[in-house]
């Protein structure tokens, strides 16, 4: 792929998937540098049997993802990432050290916006900052 710039793991405290952060090639004509986040989250036997049951927390947070997605396209809510594609794959591998020894081949991987904060991290630096200011 002549697109693809580099690759980086950017979790490794995550228990639950690899995330990545995909740079692409610099685009000349709008001279930036777009980048993707790619997560991978492996899916256990229940998951897999249960596909799209939002009793599962992780087809719950498909589900919020997507409905996330589709208030941001509609311009009611501008400043969540959306999801561009979401895939099924049969033979993931994974690098995040709390993953290394999952047995799991069958993960589900998300693709979406970039976003430099999760929201965890987000409210804390939030929260820091109203500190500073009062």
């Amino acid at each position: 792929m002549k697109l693809l710039y580099k690759k980086k793991l950017i979790t490794k405290e995550n228990k639950y998937s690899d995330v990545y952060k995909l740079s692409l090639k610099p685009l000349k004509q709008l001279k930036i540098s777009p980048n993707i986040v790619i997560k991978v989250i492996p899916l256990s036997h229940n998951e897999r049997m249960h596909m799209y049951d939002a009793s599962f927390p992780i087809w719950k947070e498909l589900e919020i993802l997507l409905l996330l997605t589709n208030i941001t396209k509609k311009r009611q809510l501008p400043n969540f990432p959306i999801i561009y594609k979401y895939y099924i794959c049969n033979s993931c591998t994974y690098q995040n050290p709390n993953l290394k020894n999952n047995k799991e081949k069958i993960c589900l991987i998300i693709l979406s916006e970039y976003n430099k904060y999760d929201l965890h991290s987000w409210l804390i630096e939030l929260s820091n900052q109203n500190k500073s200011e009062n």
